[in-house]
């Protein structure tokens, strides 16, 4: 909600004590109460429970400053949202599974050529996803832009907000790129102490240096179709996009071997923003609607 309403401030906050209260529970639970695993457990559902009701609270406060925040069960239990809701959160569901699974199957790939591989990948998808976190930043605020420039119907202030967005994503990729470029060596000899490990890395460190300019694109538009709840788009899409991944991957790792499954990731990145990039026309036809 507060991505929403443009206060990533709060949403920070949340997710930053959530984060805290969650290792001091889990250390406290663990070291002083010896519950072991169990201790982790009930400090990370502690602390969900807790910041849960904490930011709840919050909320309704800060929503009452300007409504009158009213309980209305016809409006609660009105069938017809509550199934736009679930077709809206289900197809956000089917599309978080596919990206899942290809991560996986990006994994399982590694797994057919040897274990150093496997290992030597990991690393350095590690520090792509390290990447995407950064970039998704840019995302989760074009959402709430997004929805309220559909809420205003105003179609040059959503122009604006898919040229900015686009071009802060896309140096910030390429800034994250130049950093990798320099310190990959570095990274990698921190996450691994296994000189062959380091080796087969390092050799592979090109992919990390391409791949956040690359995937910068698909991860901006995939805020930009939850801001407009696009999301039966954003399914079909990334069903596309899975689909064309494996068969790609399955082919090139028989020539390639560990190249050919960097290379199918990169198509992927780009598969999922070329997709989404002719959907661009059905947020467009709304505003055209209004």
């Amino acid at each position: 909600m507060f991505v929403g309403l443009q206060k990533t401030k709060t949403s920070s906050l949340a997710v930053g004590f959530f984060s805290i209260l969650n290792i001091l529970l889990s250390i406290v639970l663990v070291t002083k109460f010896d519950l072991n695993i169990k201790g982790v457990a009930y400090g990370t559902l502690f602390s969900a429970l807790i910041t849960s009701i904490i930011f709840l609270i919050y909320m309704f406060w800060y929503l009452s400053k300007y409504t009158k925040i009213t309980i209305n069960f016809a409006q609660i239990f009105n069938l017809k949202k509550i199934k736009n809701i679930f077709n809206i959160n289900l197809n956000i569901f089917i599309r978080t599974i596919l990206l899942t699974f290809s991560f996986l199957w990006f994994t399982y790939l590694g797994t057919q050529i040897g274990e150093d591989y496997v290992a030597a990948n990991a690393i350095l998808i590690n520090l792509v996803f390290l990447s995407a976190f950064i970039l998704d930043a840019y995302a989760f605020s074009t959402e709430g832009i997004v929805g309220y420039s559909l809420g205003k119907k105003d179609l040059n202030l959503f122009k604006n907000i898919v040229k900015n967005s686009f071009i802060l994503s896309s140096i910030s990729g390429l800034i994250i790129s130049i950093i990798f470029f320099f310190t990959y060596n570095l990274v990698i000899n921190l996450m691994s102490d296994i000189n062959e490990i380091r080796e087969l890395s390092s050799s592979y460190a090109v992919w990390l240096i391409i791949l956040p300019v690359i995937s910068s694109f698909c991860y901006q538009f995939d805020g930009i179709f939850i801001g407009a709840s696009q999301t039966k788009e954003l399914r079909n899409a990334m069903i596309f996009s899975v689909f064309s991944y494996l068969l790609i991957s399955i082919l090139l790792i028989k020539f390639l071997f560990n190249t050919g499954i960097w290379i199918s990731l990169c198509i992927f990145m780009i598969l999922r923003a070329v997709s989404l990039f002719y959907y661009l026309d059905k947020i467009y036809l709304r505003f055209r609607k209004n």
